[in-house]
C-alpha cells in the first residue's frame, strides 16, 4: 500500500548505504511530514512508539523488534530495521491475520482456566476478567477470523495489482449475482437450491466475460465460499431475507383463502344505488388540491414520504461533508448505483435495503446502523 514511499529506503538500507539507525531516524521523521498521508504516518508510528510490552492488544513481535534496534550486533539492527519496513507495507488482510492469531493464542491460554472460578489477584481491584473481552461473542469472532484467514490465503503470492483485480472481480461478480439471488428465491427456491444455481451461473455466465478474468485462478469449491458467504451483506444474507419474505407472503394468502369472511361480507352488503340525477356508471372526481395532489394521503403513502425525506436529509448531508457533488459521486465510490439510490431517496421499501444500506455505509465510510432505514 506504502510500497511507493518505503521501497527507497529499504533498498537503501539493503545496500548499507545508510545505517540502521539512519533509516529509524528517517522513518520518524517522516511521522512528523503534514505531507505524507495521515495513515502512512498512523502505520508508522504504530511500528516505531514506544509501549509497555508485554500487552494483550500489542504483537509480541513489535515488541521484539523495537527490543532488537537496541542491540550491539549491526547486522540484527539492520535486519530489525528492514522487517519493520515490511511491516508498515504489509496488507491490512495480513494485520487481521496476526490480530487472529494472538486471539487464539488468548483463546486457548483461557480453554485451560474455568472460566467460572475465581481469577487469580494481581492486586488490582479494576482488573478486568477476561482480559480483552469484548462484547462479540466468541463463535462469530472466531467465524470472521476464519474468513480473514481464507482471504489471506487466497491473496498470498500475488502482487499488489492481481490483488486488486482479483478482489474487484469477485465484488462485481456478487453485485451481478443479487438479481438471480432475487429471482430464485422469488420462485420458492430453498437455500442451498439458490446457491447452488447462482454459484454455477455466475462462474458460467459472468466469470468468462470479466475483464479480469485472465486473473481468476480459484478453483469452484473456494470461489463458492468467496461468492457465497464474503461481502456485507453476503449473498448468502440476501437470499435468507428474500426467502422469509416469500414465505410470510404466502402464508399471507394462504390465510386469506381460508377465510372466505371477506368474501361473504362482501356478497351480503348492499351496493350503494345511484343518486338521483348522475348517470349509471359515473364516478365523481376525487378532490384536489390546486397544485394537483390528493386531500387525502394513506397511512402508508405518508410513511414513505417521511421516509424519504430523512433518506435525502441524510444523503445530502453526508454528500457535503465528502465534497461531493451528485449522487453520482457516491455510486462512484463503491456505493450502490444511482437508479437505486433514487428508488432509497423515494422512501421505497425493499427486500434489498439491507444491501443498499450497507453499500452507502461502505461508500460513506460509516456504520451501517448510522443509515437511515
Amino acid at each position: 500500500m506504502y510500497e511507493r514511499l518505503i521501497n527507497p529506503l529499504k533498498v537503501r538500507l539493503g545496500r548499507k548505504e545508510i545505517s540502521p539507525e539512519e533509516a529509524v531516524k528517517e522513518l520518524r521523521a517522516m511521522i512528523e511530514d503534514e505531507f505524507l498521508p495521515v495513515a502512512f504516518r498512523a502505520r508508522v508510528s504504530e511500528e516505531l512508539a514506544p509501549t509497555e510490552p508485554p500487552s494483550p492488544r500489542e504483537d509480541s513481535r513489535t515488541a521484539a523488534l523495537r527490543e532488537a534496534l537496541r542491540q550491539r550486533s549491526e547486522k540484527l539492527r539492520r535486519d530489525a530495521a528492514a522487517m519493520i519496513l515490511d511491516r508498515i507495507t504489509e496488507t491490512p488482510a495480513l494485520r487481521d491475520l496476526r490480530a487472529s492469531l494472538r486471539h487464539t493464542e488468548r483463546v486457548r491460554s483461557l480453554q485451560h482456566t474455568s472460566m467460572t472460578e475465581t481469577p487469580p489477584s494481581s492486586g488490582n481491584a479494576d482488573e478486568s476478567w477476561p482480559p480483552d473481552s469484548s462484547s462479540e461473542p466468541l463463535s462469530d469472532r472466531e467465524k470472521r477470523y476464519a474468513k480473514m484467514t481464507v482471504v489471506l490465503k487466497r491473496q498470498l503470492g500475488k502482487s499488489a495489482d492481481e490483488v486488486k483485480r482479483l478482489e474487484e472481480l469477485l465484488g462485481d461478480a456478487r453485485v451481478w449475482a443479487e438479481v438471480e439471488v432475487e429471482r430464485l428465491a422469488s420462485e420458492g427456491h430453498d437455500l442451498e437450491g439458490t446457491k447452488k444455481r447462482v454459484v454455477k451461473k455466475t462462474f458460467d455466465d459472468f466469470i468468462p466475460r470479466h475483464r479480469y478474468h485472465c486473473d481468476f485462478d480459484l478453483g469452484y469449491e473456494e470461489f463458492a465460499a468467496a461468492l457465497w458467504e464474503e461481502g456485507w451483506p453476503s449473498l448468502e444474507n440476501l437470499a435468507k431475507v428474500a426467502i422469509e419474505n416469500k414465505a410470510g407472503t404466502l402464508s399471507n394468502k394462504q390465510k386469506e383463502s381460508e377465510n372466505p369472511r371477506v368474501e361473504l361480507e362482501d356478497a351480503v352488503t348492499p351496493k350503494p344505488q345511484t343518486p338521483r340525477g348522475e348517470r349509471r356508471g359515473h364516478r365523481p372526481a376525487p378532490q384536489v388540491h390546486a397544485s394537483g395532489a390528493p386531500l387525502v394521503e394513506s397511512d402508508s403513502a405518508k410513511k414513505q414520504t417521511k421516509r424519504g425525506k430523512t433518506r435525502s436529509a441524510w444523503l445530502d448531508e453526508q454528500i457535503t461533508l465528502k465534497q461531493w457533488s451528485s449522487d453520482t459521486d457516491i455510486a462512484t465510490n463503491s456505493g450502490p448505483t444511482y437508479n437505486t439510490i433514487q428508488r432509497y431517496r423515494s422512501g421505497e421499501k425493499s427486500t434489498r435495503e439491507t444491501y443498499v444500506r450497507g453499500r452507502l455505509a461502505k461508500a460513506f465510510g460509516c456504520l451501517i446502523s448510522e443509515v437511515p432505514e
